[in-house]
């Protein structure tokens, strides 16, 4: 998704978005300006679901790998591991996988 895609879909909601403010916030580090977790689920599709029993998934990588994780975390505006694992498992994984297969009997 590009600047003006992900412009036009915030318009509705933030009538004043533009381009200059909205790469602003993609670059927090630099700008000090953060999207608002209702803009961040618009843009990225993430749903808030509350877990009622969690599974915890880790990783092992080398520094050069962790450090380019930071980098797409600070991209995407994921403050925590959590929610980048979260963002990541939404955009990979097909929500058809996460309901159990149906079987027919025939």
């Amino acid at each position: 998704m590009n600047l003006t895609e992900a412009v036009g879909i915030l318009a509705d909601q933030y009538p004043k978005v533009n381009k200059p403010a909205l790469s602003m916030a993609l670059r927090s580090d630099d700008f000090g300006i953060t999207l608002t977790p209702k803009a961040r689920q618009m843009l990225y599709g993430r749903k808030e679901e509350k877990r009622t029993r969690q599974f915890r998934l880790t990783c092992r990588c080398n520094e050069t790998r962790y450090k380019a994780v930071k980098r797409c975390m600070k991209e995407i505006c994921c403050p925590t591991v959590q929610d980048f694992l979260d963002y990541l498992l939404d955009q990979y994984i097909p929500r058809e996988y996460e309901e159990p297969p149906t079987t027919t009997n025939e």
